[in-house]
């Protein structure tokens, strides 16, 4: 089975693509299923078959203020994961948290601030910076820039790019605009209804839909 790296998952507005996000990250029960990754098959149904699997991923959210405590600090919403998941001592932290701070582009400044005092690029950053803390292998990432300026977007969208180089990371990015789909995934799969209708490497998909759905979003997106 061929291993997709950077897959893309495509729909309009309730299609589902949200709720699968959180059952592969066991954010939301689910009644039935597997998950083929790194060679190995897992039973989405089983948290304790699942449990491996999870710590090697994380989710990076639409709305990056919801997931940040606004009464803590950046440095301490960067400790947290740490403190859950590794036995460090403050020092060795501390270097973890500088080193994820410069990775995603900001700078040691930031880190005593709060995230009301950051833009919105910036708390994306962070939710970004928080997700590589536990060394994750495959990141998915929901809508992650949709709530953001074009501009801005585009910063994230090319740092995005760069980790995935730099730290061999797998990607499912979820979205409902075709455009950045199209420049950022290897693969899309197309989902209406909580079912995939249509899936495959992005420029033949977008070459020669053979779902009437992804027809449709493909028109939609050439009509726009």
């Amino acid at each position: 089975m061929k291993q997709v790296r950077l897959g893309g998952l495509i729909g309009e507005s309730g299609s589902g693509k949200t709720t699968f996000g959180r059952i592969v990250s066991q954010l939301t029960p689910a009644d039935e299923g597997t998950l083929f990754f790194d060679n190995c098959t897992y039973d989405l149904t089983g948290r304790d078959s699942i449990g491996d699997f999870r710590k090697s991923m994380q989710i990076v959210f639409q709305m990056a203020s919801n997931p940040l405590d606004p009464m803590r600090s950046i440095y301490q919403l960067l400790k947290d994961p740490l403190d859950l998941n590794f036995n460090m001592k403050p020092l060795e932290a501390h270097d973890v948290i500088l080193k994820l701070i410069d990775q995603v582009k900001l700078s040691p400044e930031h880190l005593s601030r709060y995230p009301l005092q950051l833009s919105g690029g910036q708390r994306q950053r962070i939710c970004i910076a928080r997700a590589l803390a536990t060394e994750p292998k495959f990141l998915i990432l929901d809508e992650p820039v949709s709530a953001l300026d074009v501009s801005v977007q585009g910063q994230i969208m090319n740092l995005l790019t760069a980790l995935k180089t730099e730290l061999d990371l797998t990607y499912l990015f979820i979205t409902h605009d075709l455009h950045l789909a199209r420049k950022f995934c290897s693969h899309i799969a197309v989902m209406k209804s909580g079912k995939i209708v249509e899936a495959g490497p992005v420029e033949e998909l977008f070459r020669n839909p053979k779902s009437d759905y992804t027809n449709h979003l493909l028109q939609s997106l050439a009509d726009a």
